[in-house]
């Protein structure tokens, strides 16, 4: 791959573990992200619970494995941190139309990130935190109008 300063500071990797029933092994891919898409659970409250439901162990319903349907689970960690983490909460979901969650979910200035969510390679007996020096709001009533506002700490703080 090509050198790039934005992969160098914001890039990640997600490690997927896919569990088949009658399958010895589980099947394992890696793929990069900038951005963690999280979705906001209902009554969630806060963003440890977005992202404790983005890392959690889901099972994949009407699975279908030597064809027949079977149980299966996926369950992703992070096996490489970028340097600089972009989380991006899923407020806008899209049914027959256009709706926007307007769920209230707190977050601290200093994100951790949970040794259940990391792959056992960066579980090192020390903590993974990220200060939080950024927040874009959508402004609106609805998904389809409103204005994006930014919130930046200025290179002081």
């Amino acid at each position: 791959m090509q050198q790039s300063v934005i992969r160098d500071i914001f890039s990640g990797v997600v490690k997927t573990d896919l569990t088949v029933e009658g399958s010895n092994k589980p099947s394992v891919t890696y793929e990069p992200f900038y951005i963690l898409n999280l979705e906001i659970p209902r009554d969630t409250g806060d963003l440890q619970s977005c992202l404790k439901s983005f890392f959690e162990e889901k099972r994949i319903l009407d699975y279908m494995h030597n064809g027949k349907r079977v149980r299966a689970t996926h369950k992703s960690l992070i096996s490489k941190l970028p340097r600089i983490l972009c989380l991006h909460l899923k407020r806008f979901i899209y049914t027959d139309h256009l709706i926007k969650m307007k769920d209230f979910v707190n977050f601290e200035e200093v994100i951790e990130i949970n040794d259940n969510f990391l792959a056992s390679q960066l579980r090192i007996g020390r903590k993974h935190e990220y200060r939080l020096f950024s927040v874009v709001e959508h402004v609106g009533q609805f998904a389809s109008r409103g204005h994006y506002i930014s919130y930046t700490l200025d290179s002081e703080n």
